[in-house]
Protein backbone atom coordinates (compact mmCIF):
# COMPACT_ATOMS: atom_id res chain seq x y z
CA UNK A 1 0.00 0.00 0.00
CA UNK A 2 1.34 3.59 -1.11
CA UNK A 3 0.63 6.84 0.90
CA UNK A 4 1.18 10.01 -0.38
CA UNK A 5 2.67 12.99 1.73
CA UNK A 6 2.15 16.89 1.38
CA UNK A 7 -2.09 17.47 2.05
CA UNK A 8 -2.76 13.57 1.11
CA UNK A 9 -2.94 14.58 -2.95
CA UNK A 10 -0.92 11.77 -5.30
CA UNK A 11 1.63 13.32 -7.13
CA UNK A 12 2.54 13.19 -10.30
CA UNK A 13 6.00 10.78 -10.67
CA UNK A 14 8.56 13.17 -11.40
CA UNK A 15 12.08 13.38 -10.48
CA UNK A 16 11.64 15.62 -7.30
CA UNK A 17 9.44 12.67 -5.99
CA UNK A 18 11.42 11.46 -2.87
CA UNK A 19 9.85 7.69 -2.87
CA UNK A 20 10.04 6.39 0.91
CA UNK A 21 10.38 3.26 2.66
CA UNK A 22 10.36 2.95 6.80
CA UNK A 23 11.42 0.36 8.21
CA UNK A 24 11.01 -0.24 11.57
CA UNK A 25 13.20 -2.19 14.00
CA UNK A 26 10.34 -1.96 16.67
CA UNK A 27 9.04 -5.78 16.35
CA UNK A 28 5.44 -4.97 18.70
CA UNK A 29 6.55 -1.20 19.09
CA UNK A 30 6.73 0.56 15.99
CA UNK A 31 6.58 4.28 16.73
CA UNK A 32 8.22 6.58 14.45
CA UNK A 33 6.10 5.25 11.47
CA UNK A 34 2.92 7.42 11.91
CA UNK A 35 4.30 10.52 12.81
CA UNK A 36 6.76 10.59 10.40
CA UNK A 37 3.85 10.05 7.86
CA UNK A 38 2.23 13.15 9.70
CA UNK A 39 4.74 15.33 9.78
CA UNK A 40 5.38 14.61 5.91
CA UNK A 41 2.14 15.73 4.70
CA UNK A 42 2.67 19.13 6.65
CA UNK A 43 5.39 19.62 4.36
CA UNK A 44 5.12 22.97 2.38
CA UNK A 45 7.23 22.23 -0.25
CA UNK A 46 8.21 18.27 -0.79
CA UNK A 47 6.23 15.70 -2.22
CA UNK A 48 6.61 12.45 -0.82
CA UNK A 49 5.40 8.68 -1.74
CA UNK A 50 5.44 6.14 0.67
CA UNK A 51 6.25 2.83 -0.44
CA UNK A 52 5.90 -0.57 1.06
CA UNK A 53 8.61 -1.95 -0.99
CA UNK A 54 12.42 -1.13 0.02
CA UNK A 55 13.91 -2.03 -3.81
CA UNK A 56 11.49 0.51 -4.77
CA UNK A 57 12.41 3.10 -2.52
CA UNK A 58 14.84 6.37 -3.39
CA UNK A 59 15.33 6.56 0.45
CA UNK A 60 15.07 3.90 3.35
CA UNK A 61 14.27 5.62 6.60
CA UNK A 62 15.75 2.50 9.38
CA UNK A 63 13.37 3.54 12.94
CA UNK A 64 12.47 2.37 15.81
CA UNK A 65 16.02 1.56 17.45
CA UNK A 66 16.97 0.73 20.81
CA UNK A 67 20.46 0.70 22.33
CA UNK A 68 19.97 -2.30 24.76
CA UNK A 69 22.09 -5.43 23.84
CA UNK A 70 24.21 -3.24 21.51
CA UNK A 71 21.34 -2.10 19.25
CA UNK A 72 20.98 -5.49 18.73
CA UNK A 73 17.04 -5.17 17.39
CA UNK A 74 19.19 -2.32 14.13
CA UNK A 75 21.64 -5.41 13.97
CA UNK A 76 18.44 -8.21 13.07
CA UNK A 77 17.14 -4.99 10.73
CA UNK A 78 18.58 -6.98 7.69
CA UNK A 79 16.78 -3.96 5.00
CA UNK A 80 19.72 -1.75 5.79
CA UNK A 81 22.46 -4.12 5.46
CA UNK A 82 20.49 -4.62 1.73
CA UNK A 83 20.68 -1.43 0.74
CA UNK A 84 23.13 0.62 3.07
CA UNK A 85 23.76 3.37 0.25
CA UNK A 86 19.91 4.39 0.48
CA UNK A 87 19.46 3.39 3.82
CA UNK A 88 19.78 6.07 7.14
CA UNK A 89 19.27 6.05 10.75
CA UNK A 90 16.73 8.63 12.43
CA UNK A 91 16.58 8.69 16.26
CA UNK A 92 16.32 11.25 19.43
CA UNK A 93 17.46 8.62 21.70
CA UNK A 94 20.68 9.70 23.70
CA UNK A 95 22.60 6.79 21.91
CA UNK A 96 22.52 6.82 18.59
CA UNK A 97 24.31 3.47 16.92
CA UNK A 98 27.70 4.58 15.22
CA UNK A 99 27.24 1.48 12.73
CA UNK A 100 24.63 3.31 10.58
CA UNK A 101 25.00 6.37 9.16
CA UNK A 102 21.76 8.94 9.95
CA UNK A 103 20.36 11.67 11.43
CA UNK A 104 20.50 11.61 15.29
CA UNK A 105 19.15 13.86 17.45
CA UNK A 106 21.68 13.52 20.01
CA UNK A 107 24.80 12.61 18.05
CA UNK A 108 28.11 13.66 19.56
CA UNK A 109 29.95 16.29 17.35
CA UNK A 110 33.24 13.61 17.17
CA UNK A 111 31.31 11.41 14.86
CA UNK A 112 30.33 13.91 12.25
CA UNK A 113 33.88 13.93 10.88
CA UNK A 114 33.26 11.22 8.77
CA UNK A 115 30.15 12.65 7.26
CA UNK A 116 28.41 9.95 7.89
CA UNK A 117 25.69 12.08 10.36
CA UNK A 118 24.27 14.97 11.21
CA UNK A 119 21.61 16.06 14.21
CA UNK A 120 17.84 17.18 14.37
CA UNK A 121 15.53 18.44 16.50
CA UNK A 122 13.31 16.51 18.88
CA UNK A 123 9.71 16.67 16.79
CA UNK A 124 8.89 12.44 17.55
CA UNK A 125 10.20 13.09 21.30
CA UNK A 126 7.60 16.35 21.42
CA UNK A 127 4.98 13.95 19.82
CA UNK A 128 5.57 11.40 22.42
CA UNK A 129 6.30 13.05 25.65
CA UNK A 130 4.39 16.30 25.17
CA UNK A 131 4.82 19.14 27.26
CA UNK A 132 2.87 22.16 25.73
CA UNK A 133 5.06 25.09 25.23
CA UNK A 134 3.49 28.26 26.51
CA UNK A 135 4.39 30.09 23.19
CA UNK A 136 6.51 33.35 22.42
CA UNK A 137 3.40 35.74 23.50
CA UNK A 138 4.11 34.66 27.44
CA UNK A 139 7.44 34.38 27.12
CA UNK A 140 7.38 37.84 26.10
CA UNK A 141 4.72 39.18 28.45
CA UNK A 142 6.21 37.71 31.47
CA UNK A 143 8.71 39.87 34.17
CA UNK A 144 11.91 39.11 33.76
CA UNK A 145 13.12 38.95 37.20
CA UNK A 146 16.22 35.79 36.46
CA UNK A 147 19.51 36.03 35.18
CA UNK A 148 19.04 31.94 33.87
CA UNK A 149 17.47 28.82 35.24
CA UNK A 150 17.37 25.25 35.01
CA UNK A 151 14.46 22.79 36.15
CA UNK A 152 15.68 18.99 35.36
CA UNK A 153 17.39 15.65 36.69
CA UNK A 154 20.90 15.03 37.24
CA UNK A 155 21.81 12.75 34.44
CA UNK A 156 25.27 13.88 33.90
CA UNK A 157 28.54 14.84 35.57
CA UNK A 158 28.44 18.46 33.46
CA UNK A 159 24.79 18.67 35.88
CA UNK A 160 26.60 17.57 38.61
CA UNK A 161 28.86 20.42 38.27
CA UNK A 162 26.12 23.04 37.33
CA UNK A 163 23.95 21.95 40.62
CA UNK A 164 27.28 22.61 43.30
CA UNK A 165 27.59 26.05 41.80
CA UNK A 166 26.93 29.02 44.07
CA UNK A 167 24.71 31.60 42.31
CA UNK A 168 22.64 34.57 43.49
CA UNK A 169 19.36 33.30 44.89
CA UNK A 170 17.58 36.68 43.23
CA UNK A 171 18.79 36.14 39.99
CA UNK A 172 18.78 32.16 39.21
CA UNK A 173 16.68 29.31 40.02
CA UNK A 174 18.27 26.02 39.74
CA UNK A 175 16.39 23.32 40.68
CA UNK A 176 16.98 19.29 40.79
CA UNK A 177 13.82 17.30 39.44
CA UNK A 178 15.25 14.22 39.63
CA UNK A 179 11.89 12.29 40.96
CA UNK A 180 10.48 13.51 37.48
CA UNK A 181 11.41 11.55 34.24
CA UNK A 182 9.54 13.13 31.42
CA UNK A 183 10.53 10.03 29.31
CA UNK A 184 9.11 7.93 31.27
CA UNK A 185 6.09 8.32 31.23
CA UNK A 186 4.35 5.01 32.97
CA UNK A 187 6.44 6.26 35.98
CA UNK A 188 5.64 9.72 36.75
CA UNK A 189 5.00 10.81 40.07
CA UNK A 190 2.19 11.96 41.62
CA UNK A 191 1.60 15.50 41.11
CA UNK A 192 3.69 15.24 37.55
CA UNK A 193 1.62 18.10 36.15
CA UNK A 194 3.47 20.13 38.84
CA UNK A 195 6.27 19.53 37.69
CA UNK A 196 5.59 20.43 34.10
CA UNK A 197 3.81 23.94 35.24
CA UNK A 198 6.98 24.75 37.49
CA UNK A 199 9.37 24.01 34.22
CA UNK A 200 7.24 26.31 32.46
CA UNK A 201 6.73 28.95 34.89
CA UNK A 202 10.52 29.42 36.18
CA UNK A 203 11.36 29.24 32.00
CA UNK A 204 9.31 32.41 31.20
CA UNK A 205 10.62 34.44 34.11
CA UNK A 206 14.18 33.82 32.85
CA UNK A 207 16.49 36.09 30.48
CA UNK A 208 17.84 32.80 29.49
CA UNK A 209 17.65 29.57 29.32
CA UNK A 210 20.68 27.11 30.15
CA UNK A 211 20.46 23.52 28.35
CA UNK A 212 23.25 21.49 29.54
CA UNK A 213 23.87 17.83 28.32
CA UNK A 214 22.42 15.32 29.88
CA UNK A 215 22.49 11.48 28.98
CA UNK A 216 23.19 12.97 25.82
CA UNK A 217 25.00 15.16 23.91
CA UNK A 218 21.96 17.24 23.32
CA UNK A 219 18.66 17.56 25.01
CA UNK A 220 15.61 18.63 23.85
CA UNK A 221 14.77 22.18 26.07
CA UNK A 222 17.19 23.56 23.79
CA UNK A 223 14.15 23.60 21.26
CA UNK A 224 11.18 23.68 23.74
CA UNK A 225 13.10 26.83 24.60
CA UNK A 226 13.32 28.43 20.85
CA UNK A 227 9.69 27.54 20.63
CA UNK A 228 9.08 29.74 23.58
CA UNK A 229 10.94 32.70 22.51
CA UNK A 230 14.00 32.49 25.28
CA UNK A 231 17.29 32.03 24.17
CA UNK A 232 19.44 28.97 25.70
CA UNK A 233 22.49 28.49 26.59
CA UNK A 234 24.21 25.10 25.81
CA UNK A 235 26.46 23.44 27.77
CA UNK A 236 27.98 20.61 25.89
CA UNK A 237 31.20 20.39 24.27
CA UNK A 238 30.28 17.32 22.44
CA UNK A 239 26.91 18.99 20.86
CA UNK A 240 25.84 18.89 17.53
CA UNK A 241 24.14 21.74 15.89
CA UNK A 242 21.68 20.79 13.33
CA UNK A 243 21.62 22.54 9.90
CA UNK A 244 20.07 25.17 8.99
CA UNK A 245 20.26 28.47 11.98
CA UNK A 246 22.72 30.84 12.80
CA UNK A 247 23.18 29.35 15.95
CA UNK A 248 25.67 32.21 17.39
CA UNK A 249 23.43 34.94 16.54
CA UNK A 250 20.44 33.44 19.84
CA UNK A 251 22.34 31.02 21.59
CA UNK A 252 25.28 31.29 23.78
CA UNK A 253 28.15 28.35 24.19
CA UNK A 254 29.48 28.00 27.29
CA UNK A 255 32.05 25.18 27.65
CA UNK A 256 31.83 22.67 29.85
CA UNK A 257 35.17 23.62 31.56
CA UNK A 258 33.66 27.20 32.51
CA UNK A 259 31.04 26.84 34.26
CA UNK A 260 32.19 28.29 37.20
CA UNK A 261 31.87 31.51 35.58
CA UNK A 262 28.71 30.87 34.11
CA UNK A 263 27.07 33.82 35.75
CA UNK A 264 29.95 36.22 34.57
CA UNK A 265 29.59 34.78 30.93
CA UNK A 266 25.73 35.11 31.07
CA UNK A 267 26.00 38.55 32.57
CA UNK A 268 27.87 40.05 30.01
CA UNK A 269 24.75 38.97 27.37
CA UNK A 270 22.30 40.89 29.51
CA UNK A 271 21.27 43.41 27.08
CA UNK A 272 20.84 40.93 24.72
CA UNK A 273 18.10 39.07 25.69
CA UNK A 274 15.22 40.20 24.02
CA UNK A 275 16.82 40.34 20.84
CA UNK A 276 18.28 36.73 20.83
CA UNK A 277 15.08 35.23 22.16
CA UNK A 278 12.95 37.00 19.24
CA UNK A 279 15.71 35.20 16.60
CA UNK A 280 15.55 31.79 18.73
CA UNK A 281 12.07 32.19 18.21
CA UNK A 282 12.29 32.92 14.07
CA UNK A 283 14.99 29.87 14.07
CA UNK A 284 12.33 27.51 15.89
CA UNK A 285 9.64 28.68 12.98
CA UNK A 286 12.33 28.36 10.04
CA UNK A 287 13.96 25.36 10.24
CA UNK A 288 11.72 22.92 13.54
CA UNK A 289 8.37 23.95 13.39
CA UNK A 290 6.22 20.51 12.42
CA UNK A 291 5.74 22.16 8.86
CA UNK A 292 9.79 22.35 8.85
CA UNK A 293 10.58 19.08 10.21
CA UNK A 294 10.32 16.96 7.15
CA UNK A 295 12.21 19.38 4.58
CA UNK A 296 14.99 19.73 7.27
CA UNK A 297 15.47 16.04 7.66
CA UNK A 298 15.66 15.17 4.17
CA UNK A 299 17.92 18.06 3.76
CA UNK A 300 20.08 16.63 6.62
CA UNK A 301 19.73 13.66 4.59
CA UNK A 302 21.21 15.02 1.66
CA UNK A 303 24.05 16.60 2.87
CA UNK A 304 25.54 13.49 4.21
CA UNK A 305 25.22 11.90 0.63
CA UNK A 306 27.41 14.27 -0.14
CA UNK A 307 29.82 14.64 1.93
CA UNK A 308 30.47 11.04 3.27
CA UNK A 309 34.12 10.11 2.82
CA UNK A 310 33.27 6.54 2.75
CA UNK A 311 30.41 4.13 1.11
CA UNK A 312 28.34 3.04 3.63
CA UNK A 313 28.70 -0.47 2.67
CA UNK A 314 31.94 -0.71 4.04
CA UNK A 315 30.25 0.18 7.52
CA UNK A 316 27.69 -2.16 7.20
CA UNK A 317 30.41 -4.88 6.11
CA UNK A 318 32.87 -4.00 9.27
CA UNK A 319 29.91 -4.18 12.29
CA UNK A 320 31.16 -7.16 12.76
CA UNK A 321 34.31 -5.80 14.02
CA UNK A 322 32.51 -2.81 15.73
CA UNK A 323 30.64 -5.95 17.89
CA UNK A 324 34.56 -7.35 18.22
CA UNK A 325 35.62 -4.22 19.75
CA UNK A 326 32.47 -3.78 21.95
CA UNK A 327 33.24 -7.51 23.50
CA UNK A 328 37.29 -6.95 23.92
CA UNK A 329 36.21 -3.21 25.74
CA UNK A 330 33.82 -4.89 27.78
CA UNK A 331 37.00 -7.92 28.66
CA UNK A 332 38.83 -5.08 29.65
CA UNK A 333 36.51 -2.87 31.92
CA UNK A 334 36.01 -6.58 33.72
CA UNK A 335 39.18 -7.60 33.83
CA UNK A 336 40.31 -4.10 35.04
CA UNK A 337 38.05 -4.01 37.99
CA UNK A 338 39.20 -7.84 38.98
CA UNK A 339 42.66 -6.39 38.95
CA UNK A 340 41.64 -3.43 41.15
CA UNK A 341 39.91 -5.23 43.61
CA UNK A 342 42.64 -8.05 44.15
CA UNK A 343 45.10 -4.86 44.83
CA UNK A 344 42.73 -3.48 47.14
CA UNK A 345 42.38 -6.41 48.79
CA UNK A 346 45.88 -7.51 49.31
CA UNK A 347 46.65 -3.59 49.99
CA UNK A 348 44.06 -4.29 53.25
CA UNK A 349 45.40 -7.90 54.35
CA UNK A 350 48.65 -6.02 54.60
CA UNK A 351 47.81 -3.28 56.93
Amino acid sequence: MESVGKGGRRPHLDAELNRVHISSCGGNEVVYEELLHRVARLSRSRETLFVDSPARADLILVVDIKDQNRYGNLRRNRVWMRYPGKAFGIDEDDSPPPFLHGVYASVPKDRTVSGRFQSSGYYIHSQRFPNACPGPEPARNTAKDLLFSFCGRISHGVRETLFRQQFPAKSVVLEDTSIYNHFQPNVLPEGFREYQGKYWNVALRSKFALCPRGNGASSIRVFEMMEAGIAPVLISDEWTPPLGPRWEDFALFVPESEIGDLFRIVKAHEGEYVERGRLARRAYEEFFAPDRYWDGLLQSIEHIRQHQKVPEAFYAWSIHLWLLRQKLRRQRIKWGTRVKRFLQTASNSQS
